[in-house]
């Protein structure tokens, strides 16, 4: 088995820590063989961005994405950078707040996490309102391993916000699945 998520998106959206979180969930709680890799622009903030995350029961011999089975949009800006190595069931999660083109692949879940990140009191979980709709869509990685990987990298005066930015993100994907 192996699974492979990119997450695309702008500089300053947290886009790296989500693919850091997954991978942490995978490896370190899971007891997969995970690894995230990272491509981005020259500018601090802005510019384009995206994490493959890669989750194997066996050792990865190739860091980078050669089928994706998740898709996630975060910024329109980047959707250059995004479009490659698909499977034809690959699925495709994004902000429809943030991206309003619509890709031809896959089956499209659409969560507003910047909103429900704004409506918690901060955008600036919106990646991990992200990261709660990655868990519930992809489904392979355990919402608690994700939770525990969460809780690891974020600041203690943080955490509560994260956890419910966390929660909201599953909650928001699991509704959208229906």
């Amino acid at each position: 088995m192996r699974k492979e998520i990119r997450i695309c998106g702008i500089g300053g959206q947290g886009v790296l820590l989500a693919g850091l979180i997954l991978g942490k969930a995978a490896s370190v709680y899971m007891d997969y063989n995970a690894v995230e890799s990272e491509a981005f622009g020259p500018e601090p903030r802005g510019g384009s961005v995206r994490s493959e995350v890669i989750i194997s029961e066996k050792k990865i011999d190739y860091h980078r994405s050669l089928a994706v089975d998740l898709l996630v949009l975060m910024a329109e800006r980047s959707w250059d950078s995004c479009f490659m190595d698909f499977k034809e069931d690959t699925k495709v999660l994004l902000d429809p707040d943030l991206v309003t083109k619509t890709p031809h692949v896959g089956k499209i879940y659409a969560v507003q996490a910047q909103k429900i990140a704004e409506d918690l009191g901060n955008k600036i979980v919106t990646n991990i309102v992200m990261v709660g709709a990655i868990t519930a869509i992809f489904g392979l990685l355990d919402e608690s391993a994700v939770e525990s990987a969460v809780l690891d990298v974020v600041p203690p005066a943080y955490k509560e916000l994260n956890l419910n930015a966390y929660q909201q993100g599953l909650f928001a994907a699991k509704k959208a699945m229906e």
